[in-house]
């Protein structure tokens, strides 16, 4: 058998290309299905340290927004003893749980709320360098606008009771702290009787920031509303030097745009945030009229706030209840600030505050590591088809080639010594009852090859019999024909309608005619006188009470168990006329079913007799 054609190699074929296609497919769902999911994944574990960024802050400033409602809600409660808060406010400033946090806090009355004589009456305490809250009066002194036109003061005014607005990031002018500030509207009844404020530190923000993004390439930043930075991983890069009214130098953190002079290559960022402002201050939607009157109310009370972010505040005090973290947009760079190449930025709101939290990490490494996994896992699925395949190719060989091999081996053995060879059976599996059951099959062959060859045998011997028979038998007939033959009678043999098949030698030479001359007619009617055959029918209808025509003439008293002995004249060939005696017997077979008719015919020596006489 030629290699190609074995079923080893068919098979051996089969398995290969079952193996190339188990590995194409593992190939196509790791890197065309698992490899994007992975990417994916990677981008979703980028966004989730993002949010949890934004969940922390969130708690701390939730906790500072809950302190400043509790001493609004002291205020509001306790409005007749203001010079007992000079004690409650700087405990609940000091609670040991939010003491790295808390910069300061305090009340600040609406204009001659507290005296009639008084414009300014503030309670304020800040933590100096030591942590330690201290008193500032600073605030209540008659020069300056007073603190009823801050940034921080003029939009609280315009929240309704229990809601909170957190101002933007600065560096206080007294304690020289950067901070933010949380406000509170403080009311008796349906009148403002002033805010309540709590500062928050900031300069734990980097910390936590980067605590958050741990080992990872990457890095986050934190702006407030309007884009200035909070936090950076490198301070130095978003810090500056300013001047306060009375000329006094302090660090201050920059905004996006003084950034993106310094260093083009964030342009593109800066962009993208100051597009986010501004489209979130330019939303239309069904309070748009009363945003555009409080604005231009804010802006005209602070000599802070100018009316592009007097907008910008006025729009989110009137979606202050929004508390979702949201993505704002997400979009790629070709090159990042400190990361030096192509980069994934996210950005996210911070509830309360609507700040924004910017999480940057690099795009190689969440394909990378996705390549990684995919390399590892096509490595081990590759390995794991390979040993797979080797093993059930050992397991083939074992149990079905090595078998058939030896199945082959046996079978073209017994073929070429012409003997039986039993197949081994092995276990009992579908091959070892192919085994049997040829087994069993060839012995059936064998059995019938030895009944044939004594059936041979016996049918030789009889064929030698039959032979002996026919020779004998042969030799008989030729005797018979010979006696007929010389005998003076004519032997004419007929089927079953009468019609002539064979004659004699005596019946040509008694009547003249041919054998194949008188074959097909119907006997006697061809060789008897029509006047005489008439008169016979005539007299066998009278006789038998019968109508009867043709061959049964003569056959009818053989039918009625009478001999059918006549004397005729026939007409011979060359015309002259003969009388004969005409005698018809039936030939009968085994079944005593008429087979045919004989009809033997003796010349009579008188010619004078014209008529025919009834049988003896």
């Amino acid at each position: 058998m030629h290699w190609p054609s074995s079923l080893r190699f068919k098979l051996a074929i089969g398995l290969f290309v079952l193996f190339l296609v188990l590995i194409a497919s593992n190939l196509w769902l790791i890197w065309y299905r698992g490899l994007p999911l992975l990417v994916q994944q990677h981008k979703d574990l980028q966004r989730q340290i993002g949010e949890n960024i934004v969940t922390e802050l969130s708690v701390q400033f939730l906790q500072a927004e809950t302190l400043t409602k509790d001493i609004a809600n002291l205020m509001e409660t306790v409005t007749d003893d203001y010079d007992g808060m000079r004690d409650v406010i700087p405990k609940l400033l000091d609670l040991e749980s939010l003491r790295g946090v808390i910069a300061g806090g305090g009340i600040w009355p609406e204009p001659f709320r507290v005296d009639a004589n008084q414009e300014r009456a503030s309670l304020f305490w800040g933590r100096t360098a030591d942590n330690n809250l201290t008193f500032f009066d600073d605030y209540n002194r008659a020069e300056g606008p007073g603190y009823h036109h801050e940034e921080w003061y003029v939009p609280a005014t315009y929240l309704d009771d229990g809601n909170a607005y957190w101002s933007r990031s600065y560096t206080d002018p007294y304690s020289l702290q950067p901070m933010v500030t949380c406000s509170v509207p403080i009311y008796q009844g349906l009148a403002l009787q002033g805010v309540a404020t709590v500062d928050l530190k900031l300069e734990g923000l980097t910390n936590l920031v980067a605590e958050r993004i741990g080992e990872r390439r990457g890095y986050a930043f934190v702006i407030d509303r309007n884009n200035k930075f909070i936090s950076f991983p490198d301070p130095a890069m978003v810090v500056t030097a300013r001047q306060d009214q009375r000329n006094r130098v302090f660090t201050d953190f920059i905004y996006i745009d003084e950034l993106a002079t310094q260093l083009p290559v964030f342009r593109p960022v800066a962009d993208r945030l100051n597009f986010l402002s501004h489209q979130s201050s330019t939303i239309v939607n069904r309070d748009a009229e009363q945003i555009k009157d409080t604005a231009k109310q804010i802006a005209e009370r602070s000599y802070q706030i100018g009316l592009p972010e007097a907008r910008l505040i006025a729009h989110n005090l009137f979606r202050n209840s929004d508390r979702k973290i949201r993505v704002l947009d997400n979009f790629e760079t070709e090159d990042d600030i400190l990361l030096h190449g192509h980069s994934n930025v996210t950005v996210y709101t911070m509830p309360h505050t609507h700040w924004k939290v910017v999480t940057v990490f690099p795009v190689q490494d969440s394909v990378q590591a996705a390549l990684n996994i995919s390399q590892s896992v096509t490595l081990g699925s590759i390995t794991i088809i390979v040993i797979w395949g080797t093993a059930c190719a050992v397991f083939l060989w074992n149990v079905l080639f090595s078998r058939l091999q030896d199945m082959t081996a046996r079978i073209r053995q017994s073929a070429q010594d012409g003997r039986e060879l039993p197949l081994d059976l092995g276990p009992n599996d579908e091959l070892g009852q192919l085994a049997q059951w040829y087994n069993h099959r060839t012995r059936q062959l064998n059995q019938a090859l030895k009944s044939a060859e004594v059936s041979t045998q016996n049918l030789k011997r009889e064929n030698n019999e039959h032979k002996t028979t026919a020779k004998l038998l042969e030799r008989s007939l030729s005797m018979q024909r010979a006696i007929l033959d010389s005998a003076n009678l004519a032997v004419i043999t007929m089927d079953k309608e009468g019609r002539i098949q064979n004659c004699n030698s005596g019946a040509i030479r008694l009547l003249g005619f041919k054998e194949h001359e008188l074959a097909g007619r119907t006997f006697p009617h061809c060789l008897i006188d029509r006047v005489q055959l008439e008169a016979f029918q005539s007299a066998i209808q009278q006789r038998y009470d019968v109508t009867i025509s043709g061959f049964r003439l003569f056959t009818t008293a053989l039918e009625q168990g009478e001999d059918q002995d006549n004397q005729w004249l026939f007409t011979c060939r060359d015309g002259t006329l003969c009388r004969v005696k005409l005698s018809i017997t039936a030939v009968i077979n085994q079944q005593h079913v008429i087979e045919g008719w004989l009809a033997v015919i003796a010349a009579l020596p008188d010619p004078t007799e014209n008529e025919p006489s009834a049988g003896a």
